[in-house]
């Protein structure tokens, strides 16, 4: 499934029919294959969807040059098989906190965090939890259904930034900005007590 003109998800499922290993939202998982003229290539891809369903679902931003994304992107078709390891990492969700929760991330950086805002919302979780994403332009702002829907149930406070273009009227309970996310804006506008989890490219972070 195109997420957007550049992110692709892949859903996968045991290839034996036996049960998937539960992974812990915001975990990986590694990928190996042999690419001829390449040699043996490993991977790692952060699952996006939420722990306990019947599949894995990773979401893949295909790499100018890139091996394995361009391989994933290009070949990968329904039926094939993968070899895989088990889900790992040490970046989740703390379901056990209770504390206010706030997801700040850029690009593709938001893939581990729909797995954890997918474990919130089906959790029922009373926290209040707060969303901001850093996308170039509308159209590679990735998940905005899924943003959207939990946005208008009320589980999420939604603020998307876009870089490259004028934030446009947005009125399914996010809101737009022009530009990118700034410390100074973070600073004035995001709970201080919260718990943040924050996920996106080296010069994201950095800033």
């Amino acid at each position: 499934h195109n997420e957007t003109s550049t992110l692709a998800s892949l859903e996968l499922v045991p290839g034996d029919g036996g049960a998937l290993f539960r992974h812990k939202a915001g975990q990986y998982l590694s990928f190996k294959r042999d690419v001829p003229g390449r040699g043996s290539q490993r991977r790692n891809y952060s699952i996006s969807s939420a722990p306990g369903a019947d599949h894995y679902r990773i979401s893949v931003r295909r790499q100018d040059e890139g091996v394995v994304s361009t391989w994933l992107h290009d070949t990968v078709k329904v039926g094939d098989q993968l070899q895989i390891a088990n889900p790992a990492g040490d970046f989740f969700l703390d379901a056990s906190s209770q504390s206010p929760v706030v997801f700040l991330t850029a690009g593709v950086g938001l893939t581990p965090v729909m797995s954890m805002l997918g474990e919130l919302a089906q959790t029922s979780s009373s926290r209040r939890i707060r969303y901001i994403h850093g996308a170039d332009t509308t159209s590679l702002a990735a998940f905005r259904p899924e943003i959207e829907a939990l946005a208008e149930q009320g589980i999420v406070t939604a603020d998307i930034f876009y870089a490259q273009e004028n934030a446009p009227a947005e009125n399914r309970g996010i809101t737009a900005h022009a530009g990118r996310v700034t410390a100074a804006w973070v600073k004035e506008n995001l709970d201080r007590s919260a718990t943040y989890y924050i996920c996106g490219p080296d010069s994201f972070m950095r800033d």
